[in-house]
């Protein structure tokens, strides 16, 4: 049986380039940005760690976490479903 979740079809990647996050180094499979939701654009070290195959986010500093919809709703101000 197929998995058709949405969730699974939205790339991170994606959303982070359309939401202009500022990305300060990459390992592997993992980005690292400047969290939008604790950090401000003047720290070197990013706390957010981005996994790009599981397409999810944590942030290191405020514990905030969810998948590339959770992260472009909270930062759009709307709800999951409008996002």
């Amino acid at each position: 049986m197929q998995n058709n979740n949405v969730y699974d079809y939205i790339n991170i990647t994606n959303v982070i380039n359309q939401l202009h996050l500022k990305k300060t180094s990459q390992k592997g499979n993992y980005i690292y940005a400047i969290c939008p939701f604790c950090q401000n654009s003047e720290e070197k070290k990013g706390y957010l760690k981005i996994n790009t195959i599981s397409n999810v986010y944590i942030c290191r500093k405020c514990e905030s976490s969810g998948s590339s919809i959770d992260l472009y709703a909270n930062l759009k101000y709307i709800s999951t479903k409008e996002a």
